[in-house]
């Protein structure tokens, strides 16, 4: 893609510019004319591409472009085989491959031992022993309940 946007729309409104407007008037009040889009919206129309894991690996050496959001079409699957798209954000300094997934530090949290509690570790203490003194009598009762 060259930066232009090569589509007709239908705009229902009121447009305004400062630059020249040029094109035909119908009979019926309509205008026929062509429009460029303001300089903010040519300056996105190529900051999304996409492609699979094998196309994006094979692009070796590639330097990411600041700004670009990479989208991996197949990512990740869930449990019915279907992808899951994932993304990189280019910084324009790093290599494609070098940068990191979008949601790598919230999985790099999740996988983290040292700050989560296990189910095990919760069953552990779940059975730890207990005491209670019992009503108005001298027993004191152990217990894991």
């Amino acid at each position: 893609m060259d930066g232009s946007l090569h589509e007709i729309v239908v705009l229902d409104g009121d447009i305004s510019t400062n630059e020249k407007l040029e094109g035909d008037v119908s009979l019926e009040g309509s205008l026929t004319a062509e429009v460029y889009a303001p300089k903010y919206i040519e300056k996105y129309t190529d900051k999304v591409r996409t492609d699979t894991t094998e196309g994006w690996n094979s692009l070796t050496g590639y330097i990411s472009e600041e700004g670009v959001v990479y989208i991996y079409s197949d990512y990740k699957q869930n449990e019915d085989g279907e992808n899951i798209p994932g993304f990189k954000v280019g910084d324009g300094l790093a290599y494609l491959a070098d940068l990191p997934f979008s949601d790598d530090l919230m999985e790099r949290h999740i996988r983290n031992q040292d700050i989560h509690v296990t189910l095990a570790e919760k069953q552990f203490w779940n059975n730890k022993v207990r005491t209670y003194h019992e009503g108005n009598t001298e027993n004191i009762v152990f217990t894991t309940n």
